[in-house]
């Protein structure tokens, strides 16, 4: 089923959450045929790509639909965009807590660090 069927047969409200939230992320990032799936840069380390592959993994079978590294219309790249819940997930290898606090002040929704070393334990 493509994400266009899926967004017809998905309750209004989810697909107003999930409207609010594309309305923050820069166009070229928030089509439909980039939900769900991931996005890596070659730059990244094998810890923060295994931790974003756990959560998306996670994220998936939980039934919510997500973005990898989009970008905001204000500024700022997250790692993970959870569309129905309006959340950013960003996951530390070794960006500093300050780091963090600094690009966090960025983004126009709720925002939760996860450090690589952790157990995903959900939203």
């Amino acid at each position: 089923m493509s994400y266009n069927q899926a967004w017809s047969s998905m309750g209004k409200l989810k697909r107003l959450q999930i409207k609010e939230t594309l309305s923050y992320i820069h166009p070229s990032d928030s089509e439909t045929k980039l939900v769900n799936c991931l996005k890596m840069h070659s730059n990244i380390s094998d810890e923060h790509m295994d931790k974003v592959y756990e959560i998306c993994k996670w994220l998936k079978k939980h039934g919510k639909d997500f973005l990898t590294e989009a970008r905001f219309k204000t500024g700022g790249r997250a790692d993970i965009i959870v569309l129905e819940d309006c959340v950013a997930i960003e996951v530390l290898v070794t960006e500093t807590v300050d780091s963090f606090l600094k690009n966090k002040s960025k983004y126009p929704i709720k925002t939760i660090a996860v450090p690589y070393n952790t157990e995903w334990r959900g939203i």
